[in-house]
């Protein structure tokens, strides 16, 4: 019976160093999920701001545009071409066929 408890306790020995060692692997991995953990919260918020900033720049850039466009109409509706010369092409008709007869007779 001697024999028998030493063997329990040296397995139970053995058990004990094998949890330990388990024990500081799942600290070591622990320590590196936490390591690439921060890394991805360090990429996330990279590029929430990125699309942040995007998206600020965009707007920035409408808010001017809407702000200016009462300003462009008014230049639109007030444009006057300096080459357009208006014709008054019915009454150059009217006293060119009026003409012709005058000239036949």
């Amino acid at each position: 019976m001697g024999l028998y408890k030493e063997e329990k306790e040296e397995e139970r020995r053995g058990e004990d160093r094998r949890r330990k060692d388990r024990r500081r692997e799942d600290r070591r991995g622990k320590e590196r999920r936490g390591e690439d953990r921060r890394r991805r919260k360090k990429r996330r918020r990279r590029r929430t701001l990125f699309w942040l900033l995007i998206i600020a720049f965009v707007s920035l850039v409408f808010s001017v545009l809407i702000g200016n466009i009462s300003v462009f109409i008014e230049k639109f509706y007030n444009y006057k071409d300096e080459s357009y010369r208006p014709t008054d092409t019915d009454r150059m008709k009217y006293e060119s066929e009026k003409a012709k007869p005058v000239g036949k007779k």
